[in-house]
């Protein structure tokens, strides 16, 4: 890695495994880069997005990041991905998902409405939305969820959709309404 220079003496300085710092001439460095395919990366505080990432990229790095973090700073990632690419169905799933496996159920179900309300044709957003409603013992609105995940679902996740329904509907049979 390439962590400083000095132009008067023309080196560059590296730190690799564990070599913590080695001098190396600028114009042999150069060429080996090159060599490499002049490839690099830039190391940005927690939040930042490059200026140039496309969405692609962001989801797939968001999630890449998701599975080795706490839901906690899962969490994090997301909602900065989204200050930048706000319609990310991806994205909104993730940060839901995030934050019901940090335990905020509520603001996951947020989560999930606005995934809704941005893609309502998305069986998964529903069916997330119906499940964590469920959970906060919603059940007028874990209904209304299931039943449109079922309206919406395409083959994929038709029998999910359905199940989930079924689960909400024979819970609501159990627990009447509270007057």
């Amino acid at each position: 890695m390439l962590i400083g220079y000095d132009l008067e003496a023309g080196d560059v300085f590296l730190r690799s495994g564990t070599t913590e710092r080695t001098a190396l001439p600028m114009r042999t460095f150069e060429h080996t880069w090159v060599r490499a395919g002049s490839w690099a990366f830039a190391a940005l505080p927690p939040g930042q997005w490059p200026a140039t990432a496309e969405e692609a990229a962001v989801v797939e790095a968001a999630v890449g990041f998701e599975r080795a973090a706490t839901p906690a700073q899962a969490v994090t990632a997301y909602r900065s991905a989204l200050q930048r690419f706000g319609g990310s169905l991806s994205l909104q799933m993730g940060l839901g998902n995030s934050l019901h496996a940090a335990g905020d159920r509520a603001a996951a179900a947020n989560a999930f409405e606005d995934a809704t309300r941005l893609h309502p044709a998305s069986a998964p957003a529903w069916i997330n939305l119906a499940a964590t409603r469920q959970q906060l013992g919603q059940r007028d609105a874990a209904l209304a969820a299931a039943r449109r995940a079922v309206a919406v679902a395409e083959p994929t996740w038709a029998e999910r959709a359905r199940a989930l329904l079924a689960s909400v509907e024979a819970q609501a049979k159990d627990s009447p309404s509270p007057r």
